[in-house]
C-alpha cells in the first residue's frame, strides 16, 4: 500500500470515480501528436446510428488496485453502486517517477492478454494509455461527482 504522500505525488485521491470521456489511437507517449480514430463517447455512433449502451468507469483504490466498471447509460451514478457491485475487470498499478504504471488482463480474441499501460492525473482528468497488440490506445477519463 502507498503512503498518502506517494498517492498525492501523482494526484491519486483514492476511491474517486472517473467516467470515460474520449479515446484515440496514438504513440506510447503522453504528448503524442497522433490522434487516429478520435471519438468522444457522447458522439460515438455505430454503423446503424446507435450510441453506446454502457458507460465505462475507472476507480483507483489506495491498495494498488484498479477497478473498471460498465454501467448502463440510463443508470443513476452514485458512489454506493460502485462499492456494492463487483468491477467488470480489475488491474493493478504502481508509481514510478511520478507516473502511474498499470497492468490488467483483457480478453483479446480467444485468449487473455496482459495489457500494460501508463497514466497521468491532472486536476479531474486521467489520461490512460495501454499497449495493445500492435497499437496504443489512449483514454481520457473525467472525474464524476457522485452522491
Amino acid at each position: 500500500m502507498f503512503s498518502p504522500n506517494e498517492l498525492l505525488s501523482v494526484s491519486i485521491e483514492p476511491n474517486n470515480i472517473y467516467k470515460l470521456h474520449s479515446y484515440w489511437i496514438g504513440s506510447y507517449e503522453f504528448k503524442s501528436q497522433t490522434k487516429k480514430q478520435f471519438s468522444k463517447i457522447e458522439d460515438y455512433r455505430d454503423i446503424y446510428g446507435n450510441g453506446l449502451e454502457n458507460d465505462k468507469f475507472i476507480k483507483i483504490n489506495k491498495n494498488r488496485k484498479l477497478s473498471f466498471y460498465l454501467k448502463p447509460r440510463n443508470d443513476e451514478i452514485n458512489c454506493e453502486s460502485f462499492e456494492k457491485n463487483n468491477p467488470n475487470s480489475i488491474g493493478i498499478y504502481d508509481i514510478h517517477n511520478e507516473i502511474i504504471h498499470t497492468k490488467r488482463a483483457l480478453w483479446i480474441g480467444h485468449s487473455k492478454k496482459l495489457i500494460r499501460g501508463k497514466a497521468l492525473i491532472k486536476k479531474d482528468t486521467i489520461h490512460l494509455m495501454e499497449k495493445l497488440s500492435n497499437f496504443t490506445k489512449h483514454y481520457q477519463y473525467v472525474k464524476v461527482n457522485c452522491e
